[in-house]
């Protein structure tokens, strides 16, 4: 387990030190990675490690964009594709985006969870020249948000879990299937949903993960692997 924490921790280090060793401008770091492969966590942990570094950063959550329910682009089902970049409040997301590069500050969205629709209120940022804004969500990679931004302004982060689990030469696990253990246990220990509807659900995910994420992996800057080797033994 430590050998496994160190070597993620080891290489959020690694990224830390390349972003402040380039950094003279304002920053917004694109991180994108699939469903439970650790986005949160490694923008969070990102944002603290350069706060460390005396650097000021931030996290916004691609989430707070969601149009909300109801609003999404319908598939032939009838059914709502909320896995797609129409989902989001595009306008508002670049127009943010281009304040905080420009001005150094923003009025950014608030998403109620519970009522499935943007709050009223929005949280204002102020940011320095040199900070760094880290933008996380799947749809962070997309190339619609860099139409209006100069590239020297923008640095892409891709997290997933890049390794199997292996017992000798049998794959025991693919890299998708450990997304999906996690999301399982996630979403019923923690989001009050039965197993039943995360798989319900998972098809339409990995849908709009293959439609709207992978083709643009291979723009990143770089890559984490969150895969954990001991991660099979927390899941039993």
């Amino acid at each position: 387990i430590e050998e496994e924490n160190d070597r993620y921790f080891d290489e959020l280090d690694a990224l830390t030190r390349r972003l402040t060793a380039s950094l003279h401008t304002r920053c917004l770091v694109m991180l994108s990675g699939p469903s439970s492969s650790g986005k949160t966590t490694s923008a969070l942990l990102l944002r603290d490690n350069l706060r460390e570094m005396g650097v000021d950063a931030h996290t916004v959550s691609l989430d707070d964009f969601y149009r909300g329910r109801g609003n999404a682009p319908q598939l032939e089902d009838g059914s709502y594709d909320y896995e797609t970049p129409e989902a989001l409040n595009l306008p508002v997301l670049q127009h943010c985006m281009e304040t905080l590069i420009k001005e150094g500050r923003a009025d950014l969205p608030l998403f109620d969870f519970t009522k499935g629709a943007p709050s009223e209120k929005t949280r204002e940022l102020r940011i320095a020249r040199d900070s760094v804004v880290i933008f996380e969500g799947i749809h962070a990679l997309n190339p619609l948000f860099e139409q209006h931004l100069p590239q020297e302004n923008l640095f892409k982060v891709f997290v997933n879990t890049i390794s199997p689990i292996y017992d000798g030469s049998d794959k025991l696990l693919a890299r998708r299937d450990i997304r999906l253990v996690r999301r399982l246990l996630r979403d019923e220990r923690f989001r009050s949903s039965p197993v039943e509807n995360t798989m319900e659900m998972w098809p339409q995910v990995t849908r709009g993960e293959n439609l709207y994420m992978f083709p643009y992996v291979d723009t990143v800057d770089t890559v984490l692997d969150i895969t954990h080797a001991y991660e099979p033994c927390v899941f039993a």
